[in-house]
């Protein structure tokens, strides 16, 4: 490189130079974002520590709020015991295929994007010292384009831990409603949580201390981009079947207060 003045670059590179740079690219962003030198999948990659430490903890949030919830003078003395007797251990065949599939597409996703981002980066490059632009332009323009490739990440990892979170509830949920309660009086729905974040969308907090069947809850998801970027959760709640009576109606009504808090904030800062 040499200055032809104080406002103008020019750069001299050889074609290996260049393929050395992108080579370099590549191998730094496949090792950011995908644990990887060569872009190809590492055993457990993602699933290990973000995907299995996500079900887990949903797993074992289930099984707590569900023995919270079944007292014996509310479903009898035999429905009590069964759930004091869930373990959070257990983790069923079907449950572990469905989140590879999960972590497969994941790391299709992120490997799509770090391609996308080394393309953007060689561009940028390129350009940039076709154009003559300085050094301190350069680094501005190859900022921004990693920013926004490393926000992009952040959201993709963001959506797919929540949703590996919230799936591993619902099945649990599932579950427990088939094993134990059965035909009894009564059965686990969804009480929803919202976030209550600056980033969070009006119809989703609208949701907050409002009750959902699993369906429900799984159609919602199913809908547009409804599940990118979210940070609600569900959690089981323990529902009369005939009358619709909520166990925990105390925990609704604090909730919905809550919500119409938020919402009256958010209004006055509008």
């Amino acid at each position: 490189m040499f200055i032809a003045n104080k406002q103008f670059y020019s750069y001299d590179i050889s074609t290996e130079r260049y393929d050395s740079i992108n080579s370099f690219i590549e191998r730094l962003l496949y090792s950011e974002i995908l644990d990887s030198i060569d872009g190809r999948r590492p055993q457990n990659w993602f699933y290990q520590s973000y995907l299995s430490s996500a079900t887990q903890d949903a797993i074992r949030d289930t099984i707590q709020s569900s023995k919270n919830m079944a007292e014996p003078d509310v479903v009898g003395d035999e429905i009590a015991m069964m759930v004091r007797q869930l373990d959070a251990d257990a983790f069923k065949p079907q449950q572990i295929n469905s989140l590879n599939l999960v972590y497969s597409r994941v790391f299709n996703e992120m490997k799509g994007l770090t391609d996308s981002m080394k393309v953007n980066l060689s561009e940028t490059l390129t350009r940039g010292m076709a154009n003559g632009l300085g050094i301190q332009q350069l680094t501005r323009d190859v900022a921004k384009r990693v920013g926004v490739g490393f926000s992009r990440a952040q959201r993709i990892s963001r959506t797919e831990i929540m949703g590996a979170y919230r799936t591993a509830q619902r099945d649990k949920t599932r579950q427990i409603n088939k094993d134990i309660y059965g035909n009894s009086p009564f059965i686990q729905k969804q009480l929803w949580f919202s976030a209550f974040a600056m980033t969070s969308r009006p119809h989703h907090v609208a949701r907050h201390s409002e009750i959902y069947s699993i369906q429900e809850v799984e159609e919602f998801y199913s809908e547009a981009a409804n599940s990118i970027n979210c940070q609600c959760s569900q959690s089981p709640i323990l529902v009369n079947r005939k009358t619709g009576a909520v166990v925990m109606q105390s925990l609704i009504d604090k909730m919905k207060i809550q919500k119409k808090a938020w919402l009256a904030g958010v209004a006055r800062a509008v």
